[in-house]
């Protein structure tokens, strides 16, 4: 990015936030910006959905909650559930499953916000060129 020797020359920015303003512009575009602020919403979105759909237990997700030695099989050839654990420790499983969904969506929440901030200072930068 030209910006970092535009800077050194010019007399227009004398505070250091325009200094910051004019780097941030420079790690990501409008259309980079733009990109990651989708990707985020729908990460946030199915996130969102899968920890929900943890929290009721749905059968559809059992297949992914962490059950290993919770099972052995049985000796026509089906899955149960091992004498020493109970159904208690399938609801732990996704507890924990939900727990790491939602977890995961405000991870996303984050870079949506710095996605729309980014956005901005990019909206801002291309305003101030335009005079």
């Amino acid at each position: 990015c030209d910006l970092h020797i535009k800077m050194a020359t010019e007399k227009t920015v004398s505070k250091p936030v325009d200094y910051l303003v004019k780097f941030l512009f420079c790690i990501c575009g409008i259309q980079g910006s733009v990109c990651c602020f989708i990707l985020s919403l729908w990460g946030i979105i199915m996130l969102a959905l899968m920890g929900v759909f943890f929290e009721v237990e749905s059968v559809a997700l059992f297949e992914d909650t962490y059950t290993a030695g919770l099972f052995e099989t049985s000796k026509n050839g089906h899955l149960e559930l091992k004498k020493n654990h109970t159904s208690a420790d399938i609801t732990a499983a996704y507890q924990t499953s939900a727990s790491a969904a939602f977890g995961a969506a405000g991870i996303y929440v984050f870079f949506l916000l710095l996605s729309t901030t980014f956005i901005f200072i990019n909206l801002f930068i291309n305003k101030d060129k335009k005079k």
